[in-house]
This record gives structure tokens, C-alpha cells and sequence, in this order.
């Protein structure tokens, strides 16, 4: 769905769109970036309340 520039983060989910993943090589998103995913995910129907943040 969507990918950084250097490719370090990424914003993916399910071929039915029921599950959505912001995912990071390093052991953060920056709040920036972040702040995209979440608003393009938002732009194609996702409900971000539900987003669950695990710890790595």
C-alpha cells in the first residue's frame, strides 16, 4: 500500500482488507511517516481505532 523512501517502513494489509500492518526495520516509525500510513489508510476506509501497538 505504501513504502518510505529508503524502504525501512511500510503500511501493507490483507488481501481483504481486514487487517492492516505499519511495519519497521528499525525499532521505530518516524511520527512523520507514521503520520502518512495512517492517513492513507484512513483514505481507503480503515478504522485506525482499532489499531492494536505491539511491542518489538
Amino acid at each position: 500500500m505504501d513504502i518510505d523512501g529508503d524502504c525501512r517502513n511500510a503500511l501493507a494489509s490483507g488481501s481483504i482488507m481486514r487487517y492492516l500492518w505499519l511495519s519497521s526495520r528499525g525499532s521505530a516509525i518516524p511520527e512523520e511517516i507514521k503520520q502518512r500510513f495512517l492517513l492513507k489508510a484512513i483514505s481507503l476506509g480503515f478504522d485506525i481505532s482499532r489499531l492494536e501497538c505491539m511491542a518489538q
